[in-house]
């Protein structure tokens, strides 16, 4: 069983545009929610699912890996069920859904949540 963190992420917010690019202490949004989710003990993957090829871009130049996907999306579990196609991942993998604007996101969490849905 595989346990994969899942990061959608988008430029077009409503409410504030280029929120996954702003920077924070000298990096863009994105990349430390990546980072950050990287520093998980229980994930043996994390992809960021974007439409944008500047956030591509941004990860490519750091090191994240993601996935372009389509800009028609409503929400980011849409974008999560496109990427999980794309990334041809099977019914055994636990896919764990990471909101790209939770910057201070601390590891454990994602942990406690991947130990519980490996344990359903």
């Amino acid at each position: 069983m595989k346990i994969i963190g899942l990061i959608p992420v988008r430029l077009e917010s409503s409410r504030l545009p280029n929120k996954a690019i702003m920077e924070i202490a000298g990096m863009p949004m994105i990349l430390h929610v990546a980072k950050r989710a990287k520093l998980s003990k229980t994930l043996d993957r994390v992809v960021v699912c974007t439409d944008s090829h500047l956030i591509c871009n941004i990860c490519i130049d750091n090191n994240i890996e993601i996935v372009l996907t389509k800009n028609t999306h409503a929400n980011g579990t849409e974008r999560i069920a496109e990427a999980a196609n794309i990334l041809n991942l099977d019914d055994d993998t636990i896919i764990v859904d990471i909101q790209g604007d939770e910057p201070l996101l601390k590891p454990y969490m994602i942990d406690n949540v991947s130990n519980f849905l490996g344990s359903r």
